[in-house]
């Protein structure tokens, strides 16, 4: 089979090369091939696949997994996993396994396209992550390498719509999203419910651009403050956020919270309900975390407050014993909406939010 490095031409129409199911004890290098995977395929003595195309069948898994005495690599490269027909559970990558995916892989129609467990070492680079329920999942004390110039996007008339793109659970070790200014690197996420979540994790995002999600980065946090650091892309260059439905920034719980050099603009010609409410960046019982919003610029473009009740804000902070509060150096070019509104937020130290 001829087989190009620069670009993979299999389909799920292309015959299959290898079937794979159940325990395999050997490792797996294959290049340019079509392989089919049923039911749950473990792998535990590691994987080389370039210029390959995954047929999944509808719920199957690819469980990426080390031995007693083997930590196991696995290297994705230039290589599609998707599902012809339905839903297939995606990529596990279990303790002391590395997993690298990079150079135009695919990952597609998943539950969950990549599952790093507690223990696991990923990195992810130059790929792609579409109509998934959930892009990639990092839970525990997994190590990121890398995650940079991947694409997570779902078609807004599909099921996905309830997607996300990237979740952390209950991280353990720092997690950093964007090869902080590499403008050739950047994370695209389009179309999806939650763009980036995060749940009890310390998290630094830089260098990815939010297009028309419900929420660009939601985070939810327990009462210990977590670091929650957003670096945009600054406020003359390209849009960080462009136009989020709800808001680009939800935040519930406690987190030390940094947003700078975030560039946002929100239109009332973007097919979304206008009387929704719109908040830009929305904070909510931040107890005993600091807020630092600074130097970001807010364009609404002459999004009026429309119907009962309904107000749009570029900054809305709302509870909590916040232990600093500074809200300053921000652009917003509409009269309409409110900038700042601080709803039964006690503070210590609050500072340009009058």
């Amino acid at each position: 089979m001829k087989f190009s490095t620069a670009y993979c031409q299999l389909s799920c129409n292309s015959p299959t090369d290898l079937v794979l199911s159940g325990l395999r004890n050997t490792a797996l290098i294959v290049n340019g091939q079509v392989i089919e995977i049923h039911g749950t395929v473990t792998l535990t003595r590691g994987a080389s696949l370039n210029g390959c195309f995954i047929k999944a069948m509808p719920g199957s898994k690819l469980i990426c997994k080390s031995t007693p005495i083997y930590s196991g690599t696995y290297n994705f490269d230039n290589t599609t996993f998707t599902s012809c027909s339905g839903t297939w559970g995606g990529i596990e990558v279990n303790a002391r396994t590395r997993c690298f995916i990079s150079n135009n892989c695919k990952i597609e129609k998943a539950y969950i396209g990549v599952k790093g467990l507690s223990g696991a070492v990923v990195s992810l680079e130059n790929s792609e992550f579409l109509n998934n329920a959930t892009g990639i999942s990092l839970n525990g004390n997994v190590s990121l390498l890398k995650l940079n110039k991947c694409k997570f996007e779902s078609t807004p008339t599909t099921m996905y719509l309830a997607s996300s793109g990237i979740d952390l659970i209950d991280c353990v070790q720092n997690i950093y999203i964007g090869a902080s200014g590499n403008l050739q690197g950047l994370n695209i996420f389009k179309n999806l419910r939650t763009g980036f979540y995060s749940t009890n994790s310390n998290f630094y995002l830089s260098n990815s651009i939010f297009e028309g999600c419900e929420y660009g980065v939601y985070y939810l946090n327990s009462y210990t403050p977590k670091v929650c650091n957003i670096t945009g892309l600054g406020i003359s260059s390209q849009l960080t956020f462009d136009n989020s439905n709800i808001s680009n920034i939800l935040g519930l719980g406690s987190c030390n919270l940094t947003v700078t050099q975030c560039k946002s603009r929100r239109v009332k010609s973007t097919g979304n309900n206008s009387t929704d409410a719109y908040h830009g960046i929305w904070i909510y019982w931040n107890e005993n975390g600091k807020i630092d919003i600074n130097y970001n610029k807010f364009d609404t473009d002459g999004l009026a407050n429309t119907g009962s009740g309904v107000r749009h804000d570029m900054v809305r902070i709302e509870g909590g014993n916040t232990m600093g509060c500074n809200v300053s150096n921000n652009i917003h070019n509409d009269i309409n909406s409110e900038f700042i509104r601080s709803i039964d937020m006690i503070s210590t130290n609050a500072r340009g939010i009058l």
